[in-house]
């Protein structure tokens, strides 16, 4: 993965002076990157995490194999828990807790890599694949990890991440209209990933979120 994102990086000489700093951060690289080789970077290479209940391992590496084709995976267990109206934006289900416990056990699948299609010379559709995990990781109660390349749209957004604390917190310290809502921070640099179909929907069904 560290040579994807810094090709030099298994030069004898990288590895003696700045080996010892570990992998990168992504959202530094992100950054620093120019316009042209930051979109070129999303549709040839992949940086996702989906966060589910462990019960849905097995089908998470499917699925992550299907849209992705990157090994190996990383995978991770957390426990999440249940607080209540101060759960935050990490909301559990009911149905994801352990029997008589307020904490549920989450796997994290995280791809990192060429996809298997851009190895092989095919067209990679970047924002289809991450639309459908990101669909997928709704439907089964989890979350993405907000620093990777999101596709949703605020509404879609929203509906992944508990919002409720957050929102009674900004107006009762009257700063909505003083600070950003996250999503502004998230969602898809202009002319990397176009949501105008999926936002035009959203206006014409009544659902759409400002952001």
């Amino acid at each position: 993965e560290i040579e994807d994102m810094i090709p030099f990086s298994n030069h004898p000489l990288y590895r003696a002076l700045w080996g010892w700093m570990g992998a990168p951060e992504v959202s530094l690289l992100k950054f620093a990157q120019g316009p042209v080789i930051r979109k070129a970077a999303l549709y040839a290479h992949v940086v996702q995490e989906s966060i589910i209940p462990v019960r849905k391992l097995a089908t998470g590496l499917r699925k992550f194999d299907e849209w992705y084709g990157v090994h190996p995976m990383l995978i991770f267990p957390i426990r999440v828990y249940d607080r209540g109206d101060h759960s935050g934006c990490l909301s559990p289900r009911k149905d994801a807790l352990k029997p008589g416990k307020n904490w549920g056990i989450y796997v994290d699948i995280g791809a990192y890599g060429v996809p298997r299609d851009v190895d092989a010379g095919l067209n990679w559709d970047a924002k289809k694949s991450i639309r459908e995990m990101e669909h997928w990781t709704k439907e089964q109660g989890g979350w993405m990890a907000i620093y990777t390349d999101m596709c949703c749209t605020h509404r879609e957004y929203r509906e992944i991440f508990n919002h409720t604390l957050m929102d009674k917190a900004r107006e009762r310290l009257q700063c909505t209209d003083a600070f950003p809502v996250p999503y502004s921070k998230m969602k898809p640099e202009r002319g990397l990933i176009d949501l105008t179909v999926e936002e035009a929907k959203e206006r014409a069904d009544g659902e759409y979120v400002e952001s």
